[in-house]
């Protein structure tokens, strides 16, 4: 099926930059484009995980045919800051330079993603001005995760702002897009409209990530990393929400298993904190943020891969890391709220552990649960690549999104 419409795709972070989203809104314009769909996504020029080089390529070069049918035009802004009140100008500046690319130009539908939250009052505002359909595709709840993450307080001024650019966002949107059952959950406690939300789970692409042996990783030869001890991993944003601090103090604790390694890939705010706290530890190894290129040596690496999470935050999250971790096929260590939706999928299938978040001991126990049991990791790795062939593949849910896009184009054709 395909549909001659202009969609017009807005995203916060966009290729070359490294952002856990980016291989995913791939897939997703790929598929449209293919679809017959014309699609312009604006995005400002690369800042994050870029360098020098990269970034004053794409300033020069802002517009560029990426697939059939998909143009992206890139937009200047100034390099990202790790100072909240600096991110909070640059946001702010990308959102005006959104707001006045849509009013100045024609599509038939707007798409876009919760990152930064003040996205949805974006597209609410446009959709209220441009009578278009608007897609919100929520991978973050805002203001909740302010709270989760202790950066605001419940009924604090910015939590009350952030309900008021929430309500206006939800009650705006066509359709809003969510990652899991607790997220939708959330929603409609909110007073969201139950057949306005949609669930479509993080994927990925099994063409672009699968398992690569030891032996041909390139980060064990450029790390020069023991290959034949027992690998623990952790991958991603290390930052407020992660507690990437835990599994380092669950290193320290296992400081006398020699053949038990701990390597984290990433950067974030607090990863200059976390190798602080891991300076006199020889069993842990930071390794920075590496291209998209290489994710499938990133998540092959381990004998395990951790994703964890602050108490709170993992009840209205479902990192899309973790789809990466079963198409590289190695086993799932979560250290995730009892509840959430991460927590019933690996418990429910079987396809690794899930411990309490911030608990040192669990981490502890569970890692030298699979370190002595090796045959039962690699039974529940074959599962982890099995369940995300059936529920969490790349073209089962680009699939869904374009249903959910056609659906919203027929809609407003019947509102005509």
């Amino acid at each position: 099926m395909k549909i001659n419409k202009h969609i017009l795709f807005m995203k916060g972070y966009f290729p070359p930059e490294s952002a856990s989203s980016n291989q995913m809104s791939l897939d997703l314009i790929e598929k449209l484009g293919n679809r017959g769909m014309t699609v312009t996504v604006l995005c400002p020029v690369p800042t994050r995980g870029v360098t020098k080089e990269q970034r004053s390529y794409y300033s020069k070069h802002r517009n560029e045919k990426l697939f059939e049918n998909v143009l992206v035009k890139r937009f200047w802004l100034p390099v990202e800051k790790k100072q909240v009140f600096l991110r909070a100008i640059r946001y702010l500046m990308q959102n005006l330079y959104q707001i006045s690319y849509a009013l100045s130009h024609k599509y038939d539908i707007l798409f876009l993603y919760s990152t930064p939250p003040t996205n949805g009052l974006v597209g609410g505002l446009l959709q209220k001005i441009k009578r278009v359909p608007f897609i919100y595709y929520l991978h973050d709840i805002f203001p909740d995760s302010l709270v989760q993450t202790g950066i605001a307080k419940e009924n604090s001024r910015i939590w009350k702002v952030g309900r008021i650019i929430e309500y206006f966002s939800y009650s705006n949107s066509t359709y809003i897009i969510t990652l899991s059952e607790n997220m939708k959950k959330n929603l409609l406690n909110k007073g969201v409209k139950n057949e306005k939300i949609q669930i479509v789970p993080t994927w990925v692409n099994t063409d672009k990530v699968k398992h690569i042996e030891r032996e041909h990783n390139v980060l064990i030869q450029e790390y020069n990393l023991d290959s034949g001890k027992f690998i623990v991993t952790y991958a991603g944003n290390i930052g407020e929400a992660q507690s990437v601090e835990t599994l380092i103090g669950a290193a320290s604790k296992l400081q006398d298993k020699e053949d038990i390694l701990f390597v984290i890939v990433g950067d974030g705010i607090e990863k200059e904190n976390c190798k602080e706290k891991a300076k006199n530890l020889n069993n842990v190894i930071f390794i920075p943020m590496q291209p998209p290129e290489r994710i499938s040596d990133v998540y092959s690496l381990g004998d395990i891969s951790t994703v964890l999470t602050k108490k709170g935050v993992g009840m209205t999250a479902l990192p899309s890391k973790t789809a990466s971790i079963f198409a590289a096929e190695t086993m799932i260590l979560a250290a995730f709220d009892k509840g959430s939706d991460l927590e019933r999928m690996i418990v429910a299938n079987d396809l690794g552990f899930c411990v309490e978040p911030e608990n040192e001991e669990a981490l502890v126990k569970a890692i030298l649960q699979a370190f002595d049991n090796r045959d039962k990791i690699r039974d529940r790795a074959r599962k982890g690549k099995e369940y995300l062939l059936n529920n969490m593949a790349a073209d089962v849910c680009t699939d869904k999104i374009f249903n959910i896009i056609t659906q919203a184009i027929s809609d407003d054709r019947d509102d005509c």
